[in-house]
Formats: C-alpha cells, structure tokens, sequence
C-alpha cells in the first residue's frame, strides 16, 4: 500500500470512528468576488516570488451552504476572477483541509482521493506537487488556498515558514471584507 492511500484510510478511520468534523458557520458572511480579486492577486504575486507556482486557486467557504465557492484561479500565467464554481462539503479534500485546520503538501497529486471538480481545479498538466492551505483568521474558516507546481516536492518549504506571511496577509483581508459586509 502507497503512504498516499495510507493516508486517505487513515483518514477515512478517523471520520468512521469520531465522525466527520464540521465548522461553526455562525460568524461567516458572504464575501462578493470583486472584492476579494486584489487580495487573491497580491498574495500569489508574493507566493509566486517565493514558491514555484504555476497554478493557484482560492476556494471561498460560502455561509449557510454545503460547499465551497472556487472564486478565483491563476493558471498559465494569468487570472481569471469571478469564477463559478461549486465543490461540495462532502468528500471534499479542500474542506478536510479546511477543518483539520493545518496545510497539506501532496507530492503525488495524481495519486490524490478527491472528486471529479477538485482534480480540475487542483490538477494542471505535469502537475508534481500540490499545496492546500487552510484560510483562517481569529477561529474563523474562510476558505482554501490551493497551489500547484509543475516542479517535484516544491511546497516543503512553505512548511518551513517561506510564504506563509502571504497567506496570513490574505485571510486577515477576507476577515476585514466579511466584517464590511
């Protein structure tokens, strides 16, 4: 058996025998796209100095709702803001990442569990390794910074500290936005 599908079993025991966890929606509003695409922009500008990135994407958690909203993709080079898309809650790898609450480096991403939508979203041509970071700000969830690289083991670094200001500087933003809202 691979560490990967160790991993997921594990995973997949721990929910079987303490249930899966889920997050406190009370304190989360909605965040409208047009705000959020600067901040988006910003950090994978920074992230992008820092770690090989070749495709980011920033997957809002939407209130009240089962699933999380991909708002904004950066791939080949140029963004692409006010994207629809919706992955749902369940089985969802991208909201594991979110409750479990810390980042996940995946350097055999073709080898990841994850449904059909986040394979699209995470997954680019020549994908090597994948970064899932958790977006939260003062106990409250926000959503999931997903990057990839078409480079073997790029993320370890960020483990290190490298870029993680960047992603502190984003979720204190979409804190500042839902309170404006």
């Amino acid at each position: 058996m691979s560490i990967e599908s160790d991993n997921a079993q594990k995973w997949e025991d721990l929910m079987a025998a303490f249930g899966r966890p889920e997050i406190d929606h009370t304190h989360t509003t909605h965040i409208d796209n047009h705000l959020i695409a600067p901040h988006f922009r910003r950090a994978i500008g920074r992230l992008g100095h820092l770690l090989p990135v070749s495709k980011a994407s920033l997957a809002i958690l939407e209130p009240h709702e089962r699933h999380l909203q991909v708002a904004h993709i950066y791939d080949k080079g140029l963004f692409h803001d006010n994207v629809v898309v919706l992955i749902p809650t369940v089985n969802s790898l991208l909201y594991q990442t979110l409750v479990q609450g810390f980042p996940v480096v995946d350097n055999y991403p073709e080898l990841a569990t994850t449904n059909i939508i986040e394979r699209k979203i995470l997954l680019t041509a020549g994908a090597k390794s994948v970064l899932i970071v958790p977006l939260t700000h003062e106990g409250h969830h926000l959503g999931v910074l997903s990057l990839t690289s078409r480079q073997s083991y790029a993320f370890g670094s960020y483990l290190d500290g490298t870029g993680q200001e960047a992603v502190a500087e984003l979720a204190e933003a979409l804190t500042k936005l839902q309170l404006l809202q």
